[in-house]
């Protein structure tokens, strides 16, 4: 039993003698057509019998150009034979190339078709970490003072009788937001504001470019000191909103909502302290906002 390498060498010998007799027909098989004629020519005069001289001179009253033309077209159809069968390999191979160019094309555009998803995933990412973010930061309080009176050692403070509020609007992004609006309002509940409460506009508007990690001061509300006193119960709520463009999407507008809950305490000296606590609700960005930006018209649904 042969083994497989010896199948293997059986059959390469077995090509290899193929390819030799193909050889051999094709380049020498018409020199030995051309000696084999030439023979018969010359031979053919030495015949003692006259009946085959009679047929060889017959035969061979042929002029040299005729057979020289024979051989050639013997030689022709050998050789064309040949080529038939070289055409047919680069043929084949033509056709394996071709293949091999198309499969490289569809290679070559699928790496183009994900190098360009991939730059568009790292142009949307880095506009995403780059562009304006606005948020309420905290609320700035000021005091509003009546008039100093003169003492012993000097003026004396006015008593504070209204406190002055305004959201503080802070852009944490690296981009400055343009376009920028905020408004903001103060009410005074009898207790925890309701469920269905939806948050009204104000008169108070404030409007500006905000650079990159800066702040904006939205308007102020005046809140009469006496109608803060912790005695009076009740829950005070600040709330509002700020709507802004991007620099990387003109055409899409930005909206932050925000709500403080307003803590109030008197201290020992008798002076009120407030502070101020973000509530669950009117607290989200964009799409989570309870009036989210309509992409149509640019405004939210106020």
């Amino acid at each position: 039993m042969l083994s497989t390498s010896g199948c293997a060498w059986m059959r390469l010998g077995i090509s290899n003698g193929w390819q030799l007799m193909r050889q051999f027909i094709g380049d020498w098989f018409w020199l030995l057509i051309f000696f084999a004629l030439v023979a018969g020519f010359g031979f053919g005069g030495w015949s003692s019998s006259g009946e085959t001289k009679h047929w060889l001179d017959s035969f061979f009253e042929l002029k040299l150009t005729d057979l020289v033309i024979a051989i050639f077209t013997v030689v022709l159809a050998i050789k064309t034979s040949g080529l038939f069968v070289e055409t047919a390999g680069l043929r084949a191979a033509a056709e394996k190339q071709s293949q091999d160019m198309e499969r490289s094309i569809r290679a070559a555009t699928d790496a183009v078709g994900t190098a360009i998803a991939a730059n568009q995933i790292a142009t949307t990412t880095s506009q995403q970490q780059l562009r304006a973010y606005l948020t309420a930061k905290e609320i700035n309080l000021n005091v509003i003072r009546g008039p100093s009176m003169m003492g012993a050692y000097g003026p004396i403070a006015g008593a504070i009788h209204t406190f002055a509020i305004a959201p503080v609007v802070f852009n944490g992004g690296q981009t400055p937001a343009t376009n920028a609006v905020v408004n903001s309002s103060t009410r005074h509940f009898p207790g925890p504001m309701q469920d269905d409460f939806d948050f009204p506009d104000s008169e108070h508007y404030g409007y500006g470019v905000i650079g990159p990690q800066s702040e904006f001061h939205g308007p102020e509300a005046n809140i009469p000191i006496a109608d803060v006193d912790p005695a009076l119960g009740g829950i005070w709520y600040l709330w509002g909103w700020v709507e802004y463009d991007d620099i990387f999407t003109a055409d899409t507008r930005h909206r932050t909502e925000f709500c403080f809950e307003i803590m109030r305490s008197r201290r020992p000296d008798g002076t009120i302290w407030l502070g101020f606590r973000p509530t669950p609700r009117f607290n989200a960005v964009d799409g989570g906002c309870l009036r989210p930006i309509d992409p149509a018209t640019g405004r939210s649904g106020q």
